[in-house]
């Protein structure tokens, strides 16, 4: 089932060489931001950024998301039967697998909710209204600070919007492309093996180095045995953006309160 199924109708389509895989990862992942890296060593352009951060944040957002969709777009229209989106009705049986692989990921994600929600209230049980905005602002500026866009409103709702697009495009990259690759140039069990790692070492440069990784390992395992065992991207897409919500929740309901108050 798995030899006639995946490697023969898949992996062995026509996709992309490694090489325009790496160049597009890239310049959709890191083009940009090294690109204003060179250009915030220029006075002027530090201090035009300066004087309009929002301007600054919007047109970053907007060229990196048309990067992202672009490349989603050309990958979706011209191997389409690589990542399995030619029409073929999906077994029942292996969507219920699916979900039964996605859940313990999106089941830890919901007690890691519970705990947000004790911190939370905690918070709100302060009496002084002063202290409990201090804390508020606190928490909001020490979550989204370390995201790409920043605390403000705009770049909260730019993290938020790009949080959906860049699991569209990592899964098609990775679970997709990246596993084919592999599972053509070696064997499956070798794909399944390698792939999760390299999901996992492609995030170190925005979440660094360290134990809290591990999760990204499982969430990248999960998405990989998805695509596995449904034979469709959609599918790993769909179970990234839906982490990725779950994720977002506390962080957006700290950021309305934020704003709010």
């Amino acid at each position: 089932m798995i030899k006639d199924i995946y490697i023969k109708k898949q992996a062995d389509e026509s996709q992309p060489n490694i090489i325009l895989l790496v160049f597009i990862y890239y310049i959709c992942s890191n083009f940009l931001t090294h690109s204003m890296s060179l250009l915030f060593k220029i006075d002027f352009f530090v201090a035009l950024c300066s004087n309009h951060p929002t301007a600054y944040t919007s047109t970053f957002f907007g060229v990196q998301v048309t990067f992202n969709l672009l490349a989603i777009i050309y990958f979706v229209c011209r191997y389409r039967s690589a990542l399995g989106l030619v029409w073929t009705k999906v077994r029942f049986k292996r969507i219920i697998i699916g979900l039964l692989i996605l859940w313990p990921l999106v089941a830890w994600q919901f007690s890691n909710l519970s705990d947000f929600a004790v911190l939370q209230n905690k918070i709100l049980d302060y009496g002084d209204g002063d202290k409990v905005i201090e804390l508020i602002t606190d928490f909001h500026n020490k979550i989204w600070s370390r995201l790409q866009y920043g605390t403000s409103l705009p770049g909260v709702i730019y993290t938020s919007i790009f949080g959906i697009v860049a699991p569209c495009f990592e899964e098609i990259m990775i679970s997709g492309f990246l596993l084919n690759y592999i599972c053509r140039k070696k064997n499956i069990i070798w794909a399944l093996a390698i792939v999760p790692f390299c999901f996992t070492l492609l995030h170190i440069p925005a979440f660094g180095f360290g134990l809290h990784l591990l999760p990204l390992l499982w969430a990248g395992y999960t998405y990989v045995l998805i695509r596995f065992v449904t034979g469709n991207i959609l599918f790993s897409i769909g179970a990234h953006i839906f982490v990725n919500i779950i994720v977002f929740l506390p962080k957006w309901s700290i950021a309305m309160m934020h704003f709010i108050e």
